[in-house]
């Protein structure tokens, strides 16, 4: 039976238990920010099947962009993927943040995240503007390792 739960402080060691192996080997436990924990936005949830997490979201938003939600990150167990378990979470995701009256929508992967790029774009989000472009994608050079690719939707 699937449970979906807000996140809670202790769900940060089980996510960092996980995340490198959801993310293909790639070194990503060093990124997650911790404070996505300890002070959750009440959005963010955590999705259980039989007692293993099988699917997170994790969501804030930025002073700078008052109208716009960010998912800051969203992970789905690689067994549990083309389930529809992902877009589920986002469209959960969408309509509490459309009942809080925000406008729109955001995320970002990196450019490497081709998989992350197709299911963004698949379930209609649009790839926002960047400063620079890689493989004809729109990225935004800065602070992450790699360029990010920031996607955009409009709530309705």
């Amino acid at each position: 039976m699937r449970n979906i739960r807000p996140i809670r402080e202790h769900d940060y060691d089980l996510v960092i238990g996980v995340i490198n192996d959801w993310w293909a080997g790639r070194e990503m436990a060093n990124q997650v920010p911790r404070e996505l924990f300890a002070a959750p936005h009440p959005i963010s949830c955590m999705v259980e099947e039989e007692s293993q997490i099988v699917a997170f979201c994790l969501v804030s938003g930025r002073a700078d962009e008052p109208e716009s939600l960010w998912c800051r990150w969203i992970g789905v167990r690689p067994s549990h993927r083309k389930s529809g378990l992902g877009k589920m979470l986002y469209e959960r995701f969408a309509v509490a943040a459309s009942k809080m009256g925000y406008r729109q929508i955001r995320a970002g992967t990196s450019i490497v995240n081709k998989a992350s790029i197709a299911f963004h774009t698949h379930i209609g989000f649009q790839i926002a503007s960047g400063n620079d472009v890689v493989d004809g994608i729109c990225v935004t050079r800065g602070d992450s390792p790699e360029p990010v690719v920031k996607f955009v939707k409009a709530l309705v």
